[in-house]
């Protein structure tokens, strides 16, 4: 599977199947997958950091868990963007300032269209969400297929025929 295949079986989780159909509903999908976005990478970050105290083959599953929920994130919002994923998008690697900067415009962009009514700067945006694939990319490019499957399967499990609210209080496919 590639990134490509991975926006598409990832759309059928999205609110709304990905299609919002008023502003409303865009802003509150917008605002949720940016959020979503910043919060799984720091997520990861955490796991990568536990790496010191543990063995790395033990920390393994839940690094490629947490990159594959970053890059359902970045997937929704391309989605919902209306940017097909495309490889030639994917920049060099970024260094961790960089990212960093990417990281504060997606949760800024959003929140200047949503709340202060700015137009929102999708190629900006979109950039944005390019350079953290690019940073997942240089760092685990070489198991993305494996990490885009499990993703899609934990959330097929998660939520059998689309979305909802009751799936996502339930999550049958975790301990929680």
């Amino acid at each position: 599977m590639n990134l490509t295949e991975f926006q598409t079986l990832s759309k059928r989780t999205m609110p709304f199947n990905g299609e919002p159909s008023n502003p409303i509903e865009f802003e509150n999908m917008l605002g949720n997958y940016a959020m979503g976005l910043v919060g799984e990478f720091h997520e990861l970050q955490w796991e990568i950091n536990k790496v010191t105290n543990e063995t790395l083959t033990e920390s393994i599953p839940f690094i490629d868990k947490e990159v594959g929920d970053v890059l359902h994130y970045c997937v929704g919002l391309l989605e919902l963007l209306g940017e097909k994923f495309t490889y030639s998008r994917i920049g060099h690697a970024v260094v961790i300032d960089e990212l960093e900067e990417h990281l504060a415009k997606i949760l800024e962009l959003p929140k200047k269209h949503i709340y202060h009514r700015h137009e929102l700067n999708k190629e900006e945006f979109i950039t944005s969400v390019y350079e953290v694939v690019a940073f997942l990319y240089d760092d685990f490019g070489m198991k993305f297929e494996r990490i885009l499957n499990t993703n899609i399967d934990k959330l097929k499990t998660r939520y059998p025929d689309k979305f909802t609210s009751e799936d996502s209080i339930k999550r049958v496919d975790t301990d929680e």
